[in-house]
């Protein structure tokens, strides 16, 4: 529900989404367009923008105000137009992570396709979602690549009272 509440301050705002199960990716577009579509929302924000009923299917629907959400698959065709917030869930098949053909795959769509679907890269935003399955899966590669330019939350699978979670501002210095 992300998108939609981000709408509801900039909806204006064009979301590019992909997991690496178009289903998966289509499910969570569904659920947001209905949140929008529910007579509560409209009755609540029907004011604030509208979807185009021209433009309006799971893979890709705009507002009013010219925000978007594009859905696509890992490996799969990214939509010609680029973004300002990029959501990439789950970009690994967990079953399929130790084939160095497919993970490399998944890295080359990643770094050729996904990474240059963005309206202006200095201030695109990006969240990475889902489990480390490999050293060099996704989250490894780009924390390898642009480490210093990102805010890396850990969460894991089971509580160690040594760890300590503290949240920083980002400042946008990347340090």
């Amino acid at each position: 529900i992300w998108p939609v509440w981000h709408w509801l301050q900039l909806p204006g705002t064009q979301f590019l989404a992909a997991s690496v199960d178009i289903n998966l990716a289509l499910d969570f577009s569904r659920l947001s367009r209905r949140i929008v579509e529910s007579p509560w929302f409209q009755s609540h924000y029907g004011e604030e923008f509208a979807l185009l009923p021209d433009e309006n299917q799971a893979r890709l629907y705009r507002n009013t105000k010219g925000g978007y959400r594009a859905t696509a698959s890992v490996q799969g065709r990214v939509i010609g137009t680029g973004g300002d917030i990029q959501i990439l869930d789950d970009p690994h098949d967990a079953k399929k992570v130790e084939s160095d053909a497919i993970r490399q795959a998944t890295l080359t769509w990643h770094d050729n396709s996904w990474r240059s679907r963005l309206n202006d890269p200095r201030r695109a935003q990006k969240v990475y979602i889902g489990q480390r399955t490999h050293d060099m899966d996704i989250f490894g590669h780009v924390l390898e690549q642009e480490g210093k330019r990102w805010v890396n939350l850990v969460l894991p699978l089971e509580f160690d009272p040594k760890r300590i979670c503290i949240t920083y501002a980002n400042d946008g210095t990347g340090v």
